[in-house]
């Protein structure tokens, strides 16, 4: 009774209520109220992908649900946790691979979508329901649009869970290799790693390279003339940078290379410069 009072006075149908607290709206969007619940879900609901999935036990149709990768691109969007979940479920595990590297309208495989979230559930889920045979294809996976890789999306999520769970499906004999791979704009791992500013992120792939070449690895620009020492100052964490610039020589500490100089935040560098 009071469930259906509850959506009377919110204009919602309880199969729409349900779903709001089975997909943990509260938590994963920060709804606090019916009224934003309400003002969040009318806009989901538009989505006749997911209202066909939410419809699914609808014993009035002969048509059968099929989740599409398009289906799982929109609750990963929209951060369904448990949606996600259900989903990837209903897909025939000899299906899993095709669906995560399908690269879609916007040519991004659905792997990228979700590692770049830094969602390292869903990552592992995904992987989970792969045939065991196929999980290092999925994880090592490169799409043919910028030849970004799946660790390079882990690391520009700055989730270190997510980094160290990509590279256990690599041999460790890879791990070097896997870390230098270059997408088309130049960019490295270390690279991705160093747009998120995130130090434990940046030092676990700086262990990857011997000591003698990380000065170079850190000096490496990519096709715009960006080096880490760049992409980590625009984040802002004036510990990753002192991290980085730490490896320079003391003379060169302020000198900030490249044609995009003028972008960085001149009052990080400021703030660092003085404690050396």
């Amino acid at each position: 009774m009071a469930l259906s009072l509850t959506c009377k006075a919110h204009a919602l149908d309880e199969l729409s209520l349900i779903l709001l607290i089975e997909n943990e709206l509260t938590r994963c969007h920060g709804v606090q109220t019916i009224k934003k619940a309400t003002s969040l879900w009318r806009k989901v609901y538009r989505n006749s992908l997911l209202k066909r999935w939410m419809n699914r036990n609808d014993t009035t149709t002969d048509e059968p649900i099929r989740v599409t990768r398009q289906m799982l691109s929109e609750t990963v969007y929209h951060c369904f946790e448990v949606m996600f979940h259900k989903m990837l479920r209903a897909v025939p595990e000899f299906e899993c691979l095709r669906m995560v590297s399908d690269p879609g309208d916007n040519g991004w495989p659905l792997i990228h979508s979700v590692v770049s979230s830094g969602n390292s559930e869903a990552i592992r889920a995904i992987l989970d329901h792969c045939p065991e045979s196929e999980r290092s294809q999925v994880a090592t996976f490169q799409d043919n649009y910028l030849n970004r890789t799946v660790l390079h999306c882990a690391a520009e999520s700055g989730n270190i869970e997510c980094i160290k769970l990509i590279l256990s499906y690599h041999p460790e004999s890879e791990y070097s290799r896997a870390v230098r791979s270059q997408d088309k704009m130049g960019a490295t791992v270390l690279h991705c790693v160093a747009r998120s500013g995130n130090l434990e992120c940046i030092k676990l792939v700086l262990d990857h390279y011997p000591e003698s070449e990380r000065l170079q690895a850190v000096s490496t620009q990519g096709t715009n003339g960006e080096t880490v020492l760049h992409m980590v100052a625009r984040s802002g964490n004036c510990e990753s940078l002192e991290a980085i610039l730490a490896l320079y020589p003391k003379a060169q500490h302020l000198q900030v290379e490249g044609p995009y100089c003028i972008m960085l935040p001149v009052q990080t560098i400021l703030s660092v410069s003085t404690r050396f």
